[in-house]
């Protein structure tokens, strides 16, 4: 634990600058030490793993309350396929996650960024997706575009 005791303040440092948090505000940080982030329709959280060597890994529940099946495992590997710096898999428990997975005691702002993007755009684009075809529950549902107030009217 000392090891991520350490890696702790750079990595919050770094998740902070890449939220455009300023150095006067805070971070949400949960009494695991996991950093969560909504984004959309999903909330991912990046977190320290013990490990040799330590890990960071940047996951997302996607979908929860889903049952599997031999779409979804083929829904899910079609994603797979096609998605790089993340991976996508149902877990026992009945929920869909998204996880990326890197060195921490190596990791740079750039990989940092890279995990971040690619795990924020995957839960939020396909969370969406899968509920729509499969169910189950998404952490939050999209939210409708506002309409311009100065749009014509549908008649």
């Amino acid at each position: 634990m000392a090891r991520l005791d350490m890696l702790r303040p750079y990595v919050e440092k770094v998740v902070a600058e890449y939220l455009g948090i300023p150095p006067d505000k805070k971070l949400v940080v949960n009494d695991d030490g996991s950093i969560p982030i909504h984004v959309g329709s999903a909330m991912y959280y990046v977190q320290l793993m013990e490990g040799e060597p330590a890990i960071l890994q940047v996951y997302s529940v996607m979908i929860e309350e889903l049952d599997k099946s031999p779409e979804l495992f083929e829904a899910l590997n079609e994603i797979n396929r096609t998605t790089y710096y993340a991976k996508v898999f149902w877990l026992d428990d009945h929920r869909v996650v998204a996880a990326s997975e890197i060195v921490a005691d190596t990791a740079d702002k750039g990989e940092i960024g890279n995990a971040c993007n690619a795990i924020a755009w995957v839960a939020d684009h396909y969370d969406t997706e899968l509920q729509k075809k499969f169910g189950g529950k998404m952490s939050f549902t999209d939210e409708a575009p506002a309409k311009p107030e100065d749009a014509p009217a549908d008649v």
